[in-house]
């Protein structure tokens, strides 16, 4: 199924995204350095046919299920790129923690897939490309060894190991400051972003 068939699917996800679609001025896609994974805003009817040409080739929807029933776009994105290289992320939009249990999947298949294919480029999006997807993007990038963005190049800083005492857990999340992911480091009751 190709957005441009022109089904139901693709006709109601051009309805619905002009509707409840991200903001038109926000960038679509940004590739993060050389790491060959994308964070990006919920494709509309005027992006999604697009996603290929820009090298896309999987994708992980990190948007709740409700929006992707509401939009189609993940329905879509599966008959444009197969079921095989579409991962749901299922999360709301909260601005609070979120249960590993929604994103881990789609954090370790973008790790996987871009360890496994040398050829893979990944977009990870939500509505927003703000909270939801540089979250699952940032879990990736920290799976694969690296540990944050340089703001001004976008080149990925390759993560050094450190000791974590039993009795001393340090939760890690991601902080958004001027088009660069920033790691957060502290207890829960100090940082209410904590992802873990």
């Amino acid at each position: 199924m190709r957005p441009a068939d022109g089904g139901w699917r693709a006709r109601f996800h051009r309805y619905s995204t002009r509707l409840y679609g991200p903001d038109p001025a926000a960038a679509w896609l940004t590739w993060i350095g050389n790491e060959r994974i994308a964070v990006g805003v919920m494709p509309t009817g005027a992006t999604i046919g697009r996603l290929a040409a820009e090298g896309v080739t999987h994708v992980v929807n990190c948007r709740a299920t409700w929006e992707t029933f509401v939009s189609q776009e993940l329905a879509i994105e599966r008959g444009i790129f197969g079921r095989a290289r579409v991962v749901h992320a299922p999360m709301l939009d909260t601005g609070w923690r979120q249960h590993p249990r929604r994103w881990s999947a789609g954090a370790r298949f973008a790790a996987r897939t871009l360890d496994e294919d040398p050829t893979a480029r990944v977009l990870v999006h939500c509505k927003a490309g703000v909270h939801r997807s540089v979250l699952v993007a940032y879990a990736a990038l920290r799976l694969r060894g690296i540990l944050r963005v340089d703001p001004t190049t976008w080149e990925p800083e390759f993560m050094i190991p450190f000791y974590q005492a039993p009795d001393r857990t340090r939760y890690h999340a991601t902080a958004w400051d001027n088009g660069a992911i920033w790691q957060v480091v502290g207890l829960p009751r100090w940082n209410p972003w904590c992802i873990t």
